[in-house]
């Protein structure tokens, strides 16, 4: 019977340790970077603000040839953040009259919602002077501009809800 050969050690007992383990300031470094940049996004969402732009259904009801008023359906768990004087607009696109915008501000809003088919919603109104001479009434969707927010009050809104 033929004896095997002994098998080669390659790597010394030094060696071995270095690769065996990671050498505990590149951990250290590895989690004080990771901390950092986590820090650094957490200050900056704090600090950096955006103005937030909810969208509803609306309606362009003719009240004379050249203004309409704009009933605009707030969902009602968005009714707090809309308050009357904030800006919207509404973009139409209506057979035989050029694409645009209109603008205007929410005059009112009414006090109590309104349950229709199972959703709840608020009303505001708003009289804006058009462009054209509207006949009938006229779906649209207006864009309301929110108040200025930070990132990182949007993230907690999201996560804790208010």
């Amino acid at each position: 019977m033929e004896q095997q050969p002994a098998p080669i050690e390659l790597r010394s007992e030094r060696v071995r340790r270095i690769i065996g383990s990671p050498p505990p300031i590149l951990i250290r470094m590895g989690i004080y970077t990771i901390l950092c940049i986590a820090a650094l996004l957490i200050g900056g969402s704090a600090l950096f603000k955006y103005t937030p732009t909810y969208n509803f259904d609306a309606e362009l009801v003719p009240s004379n040839p050249y203004n309409a008023l704009c009933i605009i359906k707030i969902h009602a768990h968005m009714h707090n953040k809309i308050r009357a004087g904030q800006q919207f607009s509404i973009d139409y696109d209506i057979a035989n009259i050029a694409p645009g915008r209109l603008s205007g501000t929410v005059d009112s809003l009414q006090a109590r919602p309104t349950v229709e088919r199972g959703a709840a919603y608020t009303l505001a109104y708003s009289t804006l002077p058009t462009p054209f001479a509207l006949a009938d009434t006229f779906p649209t969707t207006v864009a309301i501009a929110g108040p200025r927010q930070s990132y990182l009050s949007r993230l907690m809104e999201l996560l804790f809800g208010r």
